[in-house]
């Protein structure tokens, strides 16, 4: 399965199936960031290498299966990916 990079993403962020992708991925960030870590918006925005580890855990943990299945595995590109999609959504 090939995984989606931060290149695809920006590239079709106006075909309304990413826009779904890029909600979803920063919606289960802000989750997970909030609700688990029970962190603040500074915290939250820097999308810190750690979090990035635990927040796939936790995703697998919760059985979002998409984050494996679609993301990339690399922390980096993932913590790449998801402060793309905050920014987005914040914009």
């Amino acid at each position: 399965m090939k995984k989606l990079t931060l290149e695809e993403l920006s590239n079709n962020q106006h075909q309304s199936a990413y826009q779904f992708v890029v909600m979803t991925i920063n919606d289960l960030w802000e989750n997970y960031m909030y609700n688990v870590r029970q962190l603040n918006d500074a915290d939250v925005d820097k999308v810190d290498m750690l979090d990035v580890a635990y927040f796939q855990k936790w995703c697998k943990q919760e059985m979002y299966q998409g984050i494996a299945k679609y993301l990339p595995k690399d922390k980096e590109s993932l913590r790449a990916i998801i402060k793309w999609c905050s920014q987005q959504v914040a914009s």
